[in-house]
């Protein structure tokens, strides 16, 4: 299975676990759970969908900082997000990825507890929509950065050297002179 085949079934699987069941319409009386577990288990059934949207969030970021990091060791590339500076640390990719995960977990709780009516909670997809896209075309822009500009090589169709090329994507190659 190729990569984007992965990434779809897990979106699917996230949007299927997303989808309240009808067995758990009607729970007897008998089966409520006490004690600190069961709230916590209580929460985690109730709140199914804003989870996911964590999860794709969080999931997004990371996906993100990590073939950032990648680029960063091993492809003749620079940062163009000026927040980072031109060659980050692991540790300023990693803090920027989580704290950018930490805002939209964050809208995504308000959004899902301040909403007006028990319907409007499913907004908090429109805020995740543009996120996903938008990731998953920095995720693809980093990976064909790498592919194309492997550190210490030339370009094998052209016999350049990578400081020539123009790359299409968030990072621009930086030059070794």
């Amino acid at each position: 299975m190729s990569k984007w085949g992965k990434c779809l079934a897990a979106l699917v699987f996230g949007l299927i676990l997303a989808v309240p069941s009808p067995a758990q319409s009607f729970r007897s009386a008998q089966r409520e759970r006490t004690g600190p577990l069961g709230r916590i288990w209580h929460y985690v059934v109730t709140h199914k969908e804003v989870l996911a949207a964590d999860a794709v969030a969080v999931s997004a970021w990371s996906a993100d900082a990590a073939s950032t990091v990648y680029d960063q060791h091993h492809c003749v590339c620079v940062e163009t997000n000026s927040l980072l500076g031109q060659h980050p640390s692991e540790g300023a990719l990693w803090s920027y990825g989580i704290g950018m995960a930490a805002v939209h977990v964050s809208l995504n709780h308000l959004i899902w507890h301040y909403a007006p009516d028990h319907a409007d909670r499913h907004l908090l997809w429109f805020e995740m929509t543009p996120l996903v896209g938008n990731e998953v075309y920095n995720v693809y822009s980093n990976v064909h950065a790498a592919e194309i500009a492997p550190l210490n090589r030339q370009h094998s169709s052209t016999g350049a050297s990578y400081h020539d090329l123009k790359i299409p994507s968030q990072f621009t190659l930086r030059s070794q002179h």
